[in-house]
């Protein structure tokens, strides 16, 4: 009993360290030395520009322009303005485009020649959505950050380009403009870009450019507060989410990407407001874009391109960084000192036989987790959509706590029957932590073949775990307290950046950082083995998944929403100009009582229905009556060969939505003169155009039988429409809701 309370113990401290360096620093008062960063000084923007929501090609989105167009000029930089149409295809069947105004503004330095350095921010907001953390943060920690720099007087051996980029949330379209045609692009040699996916916690350094090891050392050196991790980065590789760092990225740009991701119920949510943001988040942000900017200014050159290093940082306090092939000396070190401790257990045969018991031990932990994870989830009863899973990521702090306890749990119960010592070894608790241990080196190898950024995770666990196994076995009294201080450290760390992981996916994907629990109790091997060969440990593991059931229990019985946290709801009026029908239409899965009082009042049945326009997806609709209809101007022209062109313009729209749907491929796609990849025989191209009112074309060769359907959003609710009834505190309109959505279609070349 005592060494379960002692390794339990342990795991507590290493939780309850983590958890201290996970939290982002305190804001920096107004009142502070005008060389200091401070966040309540950013806060001002922050209320200015996260007032209300502002999307691309809306009179508030011009509002905000202008608003940092003057404070901009107030700053004493040189401002300039980009208006372009701009298109970026994120999948050969979807393509965003709008027309965009990107805002520049320059701070000369002292070499005019020399490549600049890009502070990069944007200033549209999420439709529905304020966006004081997406990414009014982001600007505001930006301009903050130019007022540091003139009031120090720091040195500038190159321009720096603030650049505050419109139409990033309709599809990274200031980005791509100035990035492919903007005369600056051509002079830029590094970006610094801010971004957010919630409102709270520490800003992580998430993503970097190509061959990032010189600029990692300058990240190193520079940063006084860092949070990062190479293993983000691999990951974030591999996702398919971008950001507008994706277009200076894919030049071979190098550079830095951070955001803060905490609290991601507010992500593009009507929530989104000055008040819900953390302002120590801001600080955060703000801070390290201070130092990586500061760094870049006053360096004589650039760094060079080098392979890309692997780095982390250590509890916040420095950044480890290193070469890959640093990783393979890590490999070999706990390889050397897993091998002396086989060859040293006697008997040696028994001792292997255990080791491999507690290998297979190990993998049954890592799948317990993830199971456990899988099942939470679906105790929920929580989707995965973007906008359904609100109410799981309003409580996604209990969410995480019912995962630890699990995983613990599932950890004491697996090691119980696995990797228990077995009479007659020189060291009971031996073979099978060497095993355990041994699985992590194998994952180290492996990783480090594969992904050596990534291997970070497995091999220093591995490696701390071994030390700390070969000090319980030669210090003698001081072996214990040694090991468990190693083992405590080594685990903290992994925990600080699961998190991270269980932060970026862990509502959708919660079996990935609950397999990860297995690496946090490497360091911890030597403590477990001993903890888990008494009989308490039973009961004390099921005592721990039961309080993960119950966690998972309360997420769902508990009320779905509240004033803090509401739950999403989406109203839409959609008005059909081809039979002039109209509807009320919302999401299937959304049957909150607001949502079911306002189709029932109609008095007409709730039909499942598609509406092609809209998409692939399902709505639940019910009839409505016709309102006035302010139809979108489409011209369609035959041109030779097959091919067609499509000019379209809405004055009044906020977007326009064009869905192409044939059963045969179409060829020769473009908008607005950008080529583009033609999606699959069967599979519709939609194109979404931001702020019509200027118009757009595109062109194709359209096979026999394709047909037109086009979707123009306003905002608001039609006048001559029936009101939308009143939504309780705890009830709140997410995305389009509220809108009038005109709709149609129209052949464009006959049936073959």
């Amino acid at each position: 009993m005592r060494s379960l309370i002692g390794f339990l113990a342990a795991l507590g401290l290493a939780l309850f360290i983590a958890a201290l360096t996970i939290r982002p620093p305190s804001p920096v008062s107004d009142d502070a030395e005008a060389t200091a960063f401070s966040a309540e000084r950013a806060m001002v923007d922050v209320r200015q520009i996260g007032q209300v929501a502002h999307p691309t090609g809306t009179p508030e989105n011009d509002q905000v322009r202008e608003t940092l167009l003057r404070r901009m000029q107030q700053l004493g930089l040189e401002v300039s303005a980009q208006r372009a149409d701009a298109v970026f295809t994120r999948r050969p069947d979807f393509v965003t485009g709008g027309q965009i105004e990107n805002l520049i503004g320059v701070l000369p330095g002292d070499n005019p020649t020399a490549p600049a350095v890009v502070l990069m921010s944007h200033y549209d907001s999420a439709v529905g959505s304020p966006g004081a953390a997406d990414d009014a943060a982001g600007v505001a920690a930006s301009l903050e950050a130019v007022r540091v720099l003139l009031a120090e007087n720091s040195p500038r051996r190159r321009d720096l380009i603030v650049l505050i980029t419109d139409g990033e949330e309709q599809g990274l379209l200031g980005a791509e403009a100035f990035f492919n045609r903007h005369p600056l692009s051509q002079r830029v040699g590094a970006v610094v870009n801010l971004e957010t996916r919630g409102a709270a916690g520490r800003a992580f350094m998430f993503e970097t450019g190509p061959n990032n090891g010189a600029m990692m050392n300058l990240y190193a050196r520079s940063v006084r507060e860092p949070s990062t991790t190479s293993l983000a980065a691999f990951l974030y590789s591999i996702l398919p989410n971008d950001t507008d760092f994706s277009h200076s990225r894919d030049q071979n740009i190098a550079g830095f990407n951070i955001a803060f991701i905490g609290e991601p119920f507010h992500y593009h949510s009507a929530t989104a407001t000055p008040n819900a943001l953390d302002q120590g988040s801001l600080q955060h942000l703000g801070s390290q874009a201070l130092d990586l900017t500061r760094a870049l200014l006053a360096t004589d050159d650039l760094p060079e391109p080098r392979p890309n290093a692997v780095f982390s940082d250590i509890f916040g306090l420095f950044t480890l960084t290193y070469p890959a092939w640093v990783g393979w000396a890590l490999v070999a070190l706990s390889g050397v000192g897993l091998l002396g401790l086989f060859i040293r257990s006697q008997p040696r045969a028994e001792t292997i036989r255990v080791a491999a018991v507690g290998a297979l031990g190990g993998l049954l932990v890592a799948t317990a987790c993830g199971a456990l994870g899988l099942g939470l989830l679906w105790l929920t009863g929580s989707p995965t959509d973007f906008i359904m899973n609100r109410p799981l990521l309003g409580r996604l702090d209990v969410f995480e706590l019912a995962m630890i306890c699990a995983c613990v749990g599932a950890v004491l119960l697996v090691s119980r029957y696995m990797l228990r010592g077995r009479s007659g070894l020189y060291r009971p608790h031996e073979a099978p932590a060497l095993g355990l241990l041994s699985l992590g080196w194998v994952m180290s190898v492996a990783l480090q073949i594969l992904a050596p950024e990534a291997a970070i995770i497995a091999a220093w666990p591995t490696l701390i775990g071994t030390v700390a196994l070969l000090t319980a076995r030669r210090l003698g009294d001081l072996a214990w307290p040694i090991a468990t201080a190693l083992g405590i450290v080594g685990s903290a760390w992994v925990i600080g950046v699961n998190h991270g992981v269980f932060l970026g996916v862990g509502a959708t994907i919660p079996a990935a950082p609950a397999a990860l629990t297995l690496l946090a109790i490497l360091p911890l091997a030597a403590l477990l083995m001993p903890a888990v060969r008494g009989r308490s440990t039973v009961p004390v593991g099921i005592g721990l998944v039961a309080l993960a059931v119950a966690g998972g229990l309360w997420i769902r019985w508990a009320p779905s929403g509240t004033p803090e946290r509401p739950v999403p709801t989406l109203a839409l009026y959609v008005a059909d100009t081809t039979d002039g029908r109209a509807r009320l239409a919302t999401l299937p899965a959304m049957r909150d009582p607001w949502t079911v009082a306002w189709l029932g009042r109609e008095g007409t049945p709730v039909q499942t229905i598609n509406l092609p326009a809209l998409g692939t997806s399902s709505w639940q609709t019910v009839a409505a009556s016709p309102v006035a209809m302010p139809r979108p101007t489409i011209v369609v022209t035959a041109l030779a060969g097959g091919r067609y062109r499509i000019v379209a313009s809405d004055p009044s729209a906020r977007e326009l939505r064009l869905t192409l749907v044939s059963d045969q491929p179409m060829s020769q796609v473009s908008v607005m003169g950008h080529p583009v990849n033609a999606p699959a025989a069967g599979t519709p191209l939609v194109v979404r155009w931001a702020d019509p009112g200027q118009g757009f074309a595109m062109s194709f060769v359209a096979p026999a039988g394709t047909t037109l359907h086009w979707a123009a959003f306003h905002d608001g609710w039609p006048d001559d429409a029936r009101a939308l009834p009143r939504r309780e505190p705890d009830t709140m309109p997410f995305g389009a809701s509220d809108s009038l959505v005109v709709t149609g279609q129209l052949a464009i070349t006959p049936p073959g």
